[in-house]
């Protein structure tokens, strides 16, 4: 937590870099989603081959946290599972996050990982929060030399897309 503390001030925060079983670090994220939001059910689709990448575990955890957390407050439990689906790409490594929740209108997609931004929609329910996950998700995965984006999900939703390398540059993680 103390190396995210800074980061909307401009801080350098380095990376911890280890090789990364994507697959643990997924099985890990999807007992504490299970533990933080019981009345929904997680589908994690991982291909065989994602292997493992070079990375800050810790960090890219909390990336998984926040997105599987943010599905779990604006998905509808009932419209069926959140998805968390790896795959291994030519360069690296996919990760998408997938609900069937309130979604985010096409004018707020590119700003949804600016510092404090928050739709409408989610400022007007209780969820709490201050606008700053989506951004922090954004340098952490930036910093790993990866992107992140996300787009709207045709029957209504969010899609979160992280793209990966394999190995991630050795700097260190800083606000733009």
């Amino acid at each position: 937590a103390a190396r995210l503390e800074g980061l909307e001030e401009a801080h350098a925060i380095p990376l911890r870099i280890e090789a990364v079983d994507l697959t643990d670090l997924i099985a890990v994220a999807s007992g504490r989603f299970g533990q933080r939001h019981p009345g929904h059910r997680l589908a994690c689709q991982v291909a065989d081959d994602v292997g493992s990448l070079d990375a800050d575990r810790v960090l890219l955890r909390r990336v998984l946290d926040n997105l599987l957390d943010n599905a779990g407050r604006y998905a509808d439990a009932d419209a069926g599972p959140v998805e968390l689906v790896a795959t291994r790409r030519a360069h690296g490594l996919r990760v998408e996050v997938r609900d069937r929740g309130i979604g985010v209108g096409a004018a707020d997609l590119p700003r949804l990982f600016e510092p404090f931004f928050r739709t409408d929609r989610s400022r007007s329910r209780d969820t709490g929060g201050l606008g700053l996950g989506l951004t922090l998700c954004s340098r952490v995965i930036e910093a790993h030399g990866g992107s992140i984006a996300a787009s709207g999900r045709e029957g209504g939703g969010l899609v979160v897309t992280i793209e990966l390398p394999l190995a991630a540059p050795t700097r260190s993680l800083t606000a733009s």
